[in-house]
């Protein structure tokens, strides 16, 4: 896998080709974002970023983290890696478990909530593929 410099990260920023960086590593989300269950736009504002904050603030199931790795495009070239260890882990999670809320009515926390769900959603997309 090759290394991935925050300007390189950052052209990715639209649903055209939407990657985003967590705990150093980079996802191409380009695909998935379609059947994110929190919907596109939640991954659009975080793409072409570091989203470790609001991806690290919501608990991950460990086969999401692990489906996630189908979607690494590299590392994130000067990030400083903590690992999918140091990630909270919720094995009881469904999607029906993720409380969502309209964007509205709760800015702060639903991206956080979102990227948990996009986990999830990764989970079954890949079952669906």
């Amino acid at each position: 896998m090759s290394q991935v410099t925050s300007a390189e990260l950052a052209k990715h920023s639209s649903q055209e080709s939407m990657w985003i960086a967590v705990n150093g590593e980079v996802y191409n989300v380009t695909e998935f974002a379609a059947d994110h269950p929190g919907g596109v736009e939640v991954l659009e504002d975080v793409a072409g970023r570091d989203a470790t904050p609001e991806f690290n603030e919501v608990g991950h199931s460990e086969y999401a983290l692990e489906t996630m790795q189908t979607l690494r495009v590299g590392s994130l070239k000067g990030a400083v890696k903590s690992g999918l260890e140091s990630t909270k882990f919720n094995t009881n999670s469904s999607p029906e478990d993720t409380p969502m809320k309209p964007k509205e009515e709760n800015d702060n926390n639903l991206l956080g909530i979102t990227l948990a769900a996009l986990a999830v959603a990764l989970g079954v997309y890949l079952i669906r593929s």
